[in-house]
Protein backbone atom coordinates (compact mmCIF):
# COMPACT_ATOMS: atom_id res chain seq x y z
CA UNK A 1 0.00 0.00 0.00
CA UNK A 2 2.82 2.29 0.82
CA UNK A 3 3.93 2.05 -2.66
CA UNK A 4 0.88 2.55 -4.21
CA UNK A 5 0.53 5.95 -1.75
CA UNK A 6 3.79 6.80 -2.71
CA UNK A 7 3.53 6.56 -7.06
CA UNK A 8 0.17 8.85 -6.30
CA UNK A 9 1.91 10.95 -4.28
CA UNK A 10 4.80 11.21 -6.91
CA UNK A 11 1.76 12.48 -9.73
CA UNK A 12 0.09 14.46 -7.42
CA UNK A 13 3.27 16.72 -7.02
CA UNK A 14 4.19 17.46 -10.44
CA UNK A 15 4.83 20.84 -10.95
CA UNK A 16 3.92 20.70 -14.58
CA UNK A 17 1.59 18.62 -17.14
CA UNK A 18 4.63 17.20 -19.06
CA UNK A 19 6.06 16.61 -14.78
CA UNK A 20 2.75 14.73 -14.35
CA UNK A 21 2.50 12.43 -17.33
CA UNK A 22 6.33 11.37 -16.66
CA UNK A 23 5.79 10.56 -13.72
CA UNK A 24 2.30 8.78 -14.22
CA UNK A 25 4.69 6.71 -17.12
CA UNK A 26 7.30 5.99 -14.17
CA UNK A 27 4.59 4.74 -12.05
CA UNK A 28 2.98 1.99 -14.98
CA UNK A 29 6.25 0.61 -15.77
CA UNK A 30 5.83 -0.91 -12.31
CA UNK A 31 3.22 -2.46 -13.34
CA UNK A 32 4.14 -3.76 -17.14
CA UNK A 33 3.01 -1.06 -18.98
CA UNK A 34 5.60 0.99 -21.21
CA UNK A 35 3.98 3.03 -23.30
CA UNK A 36 0.91 5.26 -22.20
CA UNK A 37 -1.55 7.82 -23.69
CA UNK A 38 -3.55 10.47 -22.55
CA UNK A 39 -6.64 10.98 -24.94
CA UNK A 40 -9.64 13.65 -25.25
CA UNK A 41 -12.20 10.90 -26.69
CA UNK A 42 -14.56 14.22 -27.53
CA UNK A 43 -14.10 17.56 -27.88
CA UNK A 44 -13.70 20.02 -24.86
CA UNK A 45 -15.35 23.46 -25.09
CA UNK A 46 -14.77 24.01 -21.19
CA UNK A 47 -11.03 23.80 -22.20
CA UNK A 48 -11.64 25.14 -25.56
CA UNK A 49 -9.77 21.91 -26.95
CA UNK A 50 -11.14 19.17 -29.80
CA UNK A 51 -11.27 15.49 -29.70
CA UNK A 52 -7.65 14.10 -30.38
CA UNK A 53 -5.59 10.99 -29.67
CA UNK A 54 -2.61 11.45 -27.59
CA UNK A 55 -2.70 15.04 -25.99
CA UNK A 56 -0.02 13.10 -23.89
CA UNK A 57 1.74 10.05 -25.60
CA UNK A 58 4.52 7.49 -25.26
CA UNK A 59 3.14 5.75 -27.40
CA UNK A 60 5.97 4.94 -30.41
CA UNK A 61 5.13 7.93 -32.60
CA UNK A 62 4.87 6.36 -35.72
CA UNK A 63 2.15 4.51 -34.91
CA UNK A 64 0.25 7.21 -33.33
CA UNK A 65 0.44 9.12 -36.62
CA UNK A 66 -0.42 6.07 -38.53
CA UNK A 67 -3.98 5.77 -36.32
CA UNK A 68 -4.86 9.32 -36.99
CA UNK A 69 -4.21 9.55 -40.29
CA UNK A 70 -6.62 6.35 -41.22
CA UNK A 71 -9.36 7.21 -38.03
CA UNK A 72 -8.81 4.24 -36.72
CA UNK A 73 -11.29 5.25 -33.96
CA UNK A 74 -14.53 4.50 -36.06
CA UNK A 75 -13.31 0.72 -35.99
CA UNK A 76 -11.13 0.71 -33.00
CA UNK A 77 -12.60 -1.76 -30.30
CA UNK A 78 -10.98 0.21 -27.45
CA UNK A 79 -11.75 3.29 -28.80
CA UNK A 80 -15.96 2.34 -28.94
CA UNK A 81 -15.41 0.60 -25.53
CA UNK A 82 -14.09 3.96 -24.17
CA UNK A 83 -16.98 5.20 -25.11
CA UNK A 84 -19.74 3.20 -23.60
CA UNK A 85 -18.13 3.02 -19.84
CA UNK A 86 -16.58 4.63 -17.70
CA UNK A 87 -15.66 0.83 -16.21
CA UNK A 88 -11.98 -0.11 -16.38
CA UNK A 89 -10.99 -3.17 -18.89
CA UNK A 90 -8.29 -5.22 -20.31
CA UNK A 91 -8.06 -4.39 -24.12
CA UNK A 92 -8.53 -8.35 -24.79
CA UNK A 93 -12.15 -8.38 -23.25
CA UNK A 94 -13.04 -5.40 -25.39
CA UNK A 95 -11.59 -7.62 -28.45
CA UNK A 96 -13.32 -10.73 -27.31
CA UNK A 97 -16.69 -8.94 -26.65
CA UNK A 98 -16.73 -7.85 -30.30
CA UNK A 99 -15.67 -11.39 -31.35
CA UNK A 100 -18.87 -12.82 -30.28
CA UNK A 101 -20.89 -10.40 -30.78
CA UNK A 102 -24.32 -10.44 -33.06
CA UNK A 103 -25.56 -7.70 -34.90
CA UNK A 104 -22.15 -6.75 -35.85
CA UNK A 105 -20.88 -6.79 -39.55
CA UNK A 106 -18.26 -9.31 -40.30
CA UNK A 107 -15.91 -6.74 -41.85
CA UNK A 108 -16.54 -4.52 -39.05
CA UNK A 109 -15.15 -7.06 -36.88
CA UNK A 110 -12.30 -7.83 -39.18
CA UNK A 111 -11.17 -4.16 -39.71
CA UNK A 112 -11.23 -3.88 -35.63
CA UNK A 113 -9.06 -6.79 -35.56
CA UNK A 114 -6.95 -5.40 -38.17
CA UNK A 115 -5.95 -2.58 -36.08
CA UNK A 116 -5.59 -4.23 -32.96
CA UNK A 117 -3.12 -6.52 -35.05
CA UNK A 118 -1.17 -3.22 -36.71
CA UNK A 119 -1.01 -2.35 -32.90
CA UNK A 120 0.92 -5.18 -32.13
CA UNK A 121 3.37 -5.01 -34.53
CA UNK A 122 3.92 -1.63 -33.67
CA UNK A 123 4.46 -2.48 -30.05
CA UNK A 124 1.13 -1.50 -28.41
CA UNK A 125 0.10 -5.23 -28.06
CA UNK A 126 -1.92 -5.19 -24.60
CA UNK A 127 -3.09 -3.21 -22.26
CA UNK A 128 -5.81 -1.04 -19.82
CA UNK A 129 -8.58 1.37 -21.34
CA UNK A 130 -9.87 3.68 -18.21
CA UNK A 131 -12.64 6.88 -19.55
CA UNK A 132 -13.45 9.48 -17.73
CA UNK A 133 -16.94 12.10 -18.35
CA UNK A 134 -17.43 14.89 -16.59
CA UNK A 135 -20.81 16.71 -15.33
CA UNK A 136 -20.12 18.34 -18.71
CA UNK A 137 -20.60 14.81 -20.63
CA UNK A 138 -16.90 15.81 -21.88
CA UNK A 139 -15.21 12.31 -22.17
CA UNK A 140 -11.13 11.64 -21.65
CA UNK A 141 -9.28 8.32 -21.73
CA UNK A 142 -6.08 6.89 -20.16
CA UNK A 143 -4.93 3.88 -22.19
CA UNK A 144 -1.68 1.84 -20.79
CA UNK A 145 0.01 -0.41 -23.16
CA UNK A 146 2.55 -3.32 -23.13
CA UNK A 147 5.02 -4.37 -26.02
CA UNK A 148 3.56 -8.25 -25.43
CA UNK A 149 0.29 -9.41 -24.67
CA UNK A 150 0.04 -11.33 -21.24
CA UNK A 151 -2.63 -13.84 -21.47
CA UNK A 152 -2.96 -13.52 -17.37
CA UNK A 153 -5.97 -10.58 -16.18
CA UNK A 154 -4.77 -9.68 -12.81
CA UNK A 155 -7.93 -7.06 -11.43
CA UNK A 156 -5.33 -6.29 -8.41
CA UNK A 157 -3.01 -4.73 -10.69
CA UNK A 158 -6.22 -2.92 -12.53
CA UNK A 159 -7.49 -1.39 -9.36
CA UNK A 160 -4.41 0.46 -8.62
CA UNK A 161 -3.27 1.33 -11.98
CA UNK A 162 -6.97 3.03 -12.05
CA UNK A 163 -6.37 4.69 -8.99
CA UNK A 164 -3.15 6.01 -10.27
CA UNK A 165 -4.45 7.07 -13.22
CA UNK A 166 -7.45 9.05 -11.84
CA UNK A 167 -4.69 10.63 -9.91
CA UNK A 168 -3.17 11.89 -13.18
CA UNK A 169 -6.63 12.82 -15.18
CA UNK A 170 -7.37 15.44 -12.59
CA UNK A 171 -3.89 16.29 -12.13
CA UNK A 172 -2.93 16.95 -15.62
CA UNK A 173 -6.45 18.77 -16.29
CA UNK A 174 -5.32 21.17 -13.51
CA UNK A 175 -2.40 22.47 -15.60
CA UNK A 176 -4.80 22.71 -18.89
CA UNK A 177 -5.88 26.53 -19.42
CA UNK A 178 -9.72 27.00 -19.44
CA UNK A 179 -11.18 28.12 -22.27
CA UNK A 180 -13.01 31.73 -21.82
CA UNK A 181 -16.84 31.34 -21.99
CA UNK A 182 -18.55 33.73 -24.55
CA UNK A 183 -20.82 35.44 -23.24
CA UNK A 184 -24.34 35.65 -24.94
CA UNK A 185 -27.20 38.07 -24.47
CA UNK A 186 -30.47 36.92 -22.24
CA UNK A 187 -32.34 37.17 -25.97
CA UNK A 188 -29.89 34.43 -27.33
CA UNK A 189 -30.12 32.24 -24.33
CA UNK A 190 -34.13 32.51 -24.85
CA UNK A 191 -33.44 31.13 -28.47
CA UNK A 192 -31.40 28.51 -27.31
CA UNK A 193 -33.65 27.37 -24.65
CA UNK A 194 -36.57 27.27 -27.06
CA UNK A 195 -34.84 25.27 -29.44
CA UNK A 196 -34.04 22.58 -27.21
CA UNK A 197 -38.05 22.29 -26.77
CA UNK A 198 -37.71 21.49 -30.69
CA UNK A 199 -39.64 25.14 -31.80
CA UNK A 200 -38.81 26.20 -35.13
CA UNK A 201 -37.73 30.02 -36.18
CA UNK A 202 -41.39 31.02 -36.76
CA UNK A 203 -42.34 29.16 -33.20
CA UNK A 204 -39.93 30.78 -31.40
CA UNK A 205 -40.35 34.30 -33.04
CA UNK A 206 -44.44 34.11 -31.91
CA UNK A 207 -43.23 33.07 -28.65
CA UNK A 208 -40.92 35.87 -28.14
CA UNK A 209 -43.05 38.59 -30.08
CA UNK A 210 -40.14 39.12 -33.03
CA UNK A 211 -40.19 38.01 -36.36
CA UNK A 212 -38.46 35.22 -38.01
CA UNK A 213 -35.95 36.95 -39.61
CA UNK A 214 -34.94 38.49 -36.38
CA UNK A 215 -34.44 34.97 -34.92
CA UNK A 216 -32.17 34.34 -37.66
CA UNK A 217 -29.84 37.27 -36.90
CA UNK A 218 -29.74 36.00 -33.30
CA UNK A 219 -28.54 32.80 -34.48
CA UNK A 220 -26.01 34.07 -36.67
CA UNK A 221 -24.66 35.93 -33.38
CA UNK A 222 -24.98 32.34 -31.60
CA UNK A 223 -22.71 30.72 -33.86
CA UNK A 224 -20.38 33.34 -34.45
CA UNK A 225 -19.77 33.36 -30.36
CA UNK A 226 -19.90 29.84 -29.78
CA UNK A 227 -17.66 29.18 -33.31
CA UNK A 228 -19.93 26.55 -34.29
CA UNK A 229 -22.85 25.74 -37.26
CA UNK A 230 -25.61 24.82 -37.21
CA UNK A 231 -28.88 24.98 -34.19
CA UNK A 232 -27.70 21.70 -33.02
CA UNK A 233 -24.05 22.05 -32.45
CA UNK A 234 -24.89 25.46 -30.56
CA UNK A 235 -27.41 23.83 -28.40
CA UNK A 236 -24.82 21.13 -27.34
CA UNK A 237 -22.10 23.68 -26.93
CA UNK A 238 -24.13 25.79 -24.78
CA UNK A 239 -25.08 22.75 -21.94
CA UNK A 240 -21.63 22.10 -22.51
CA UNK A 241 -20.91 25.56 -21.36
CA UNK A 242 -23.33 25.45 -18.94
CA UNK A 243 -24.38 28.43 -20.53
CA UNK A 244 -28.21 26.77 -20.68
CA UNK A 245 -29.92 24.00 -18.72
CA UNK A 246 -32.38 22.62 -20.95
CA UNK A 247 -34.73 20.70 -18.55
CA UNK A 248 -37.63 22.99 -19.30
CA UNK A 249 -37.70 26.34 -20.13
CA UNK A 250 -35.85 28.08 -17.28
CA UNK A 251 -33.34 30.81 -16.46
CA UNK A 252 -29.77 30.14 -17.56
CA UNK A 253 -27.60 28.09 -15.36
CA UNK A 254 -25.73 30.14 -12.77
CA UNK A 255 -22.27 29.27 -11.71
Amino acid sequence: MKALEDRIAQVLTADTAEEAFARFNAAMLDYGYDSNVYTLLTDHPSLGLSSTHGLAASYPAEWLDHYKANIYQKVDPVWQRLLESPTPFFWGDAVDRLAFASGVAEETKAAALRVMNEAAEAGVADGIGISYVNSRGEMAAVGLSRSREVKERRYETMAEVFLIATFFHEKYRSFLSRAPVPHLTDRELEVLLWACDNKTDAEIGDLLGITARAIRYHWSNIFRKLGVHGRVRAVVMAIQLNLICPQGIRPPCQG
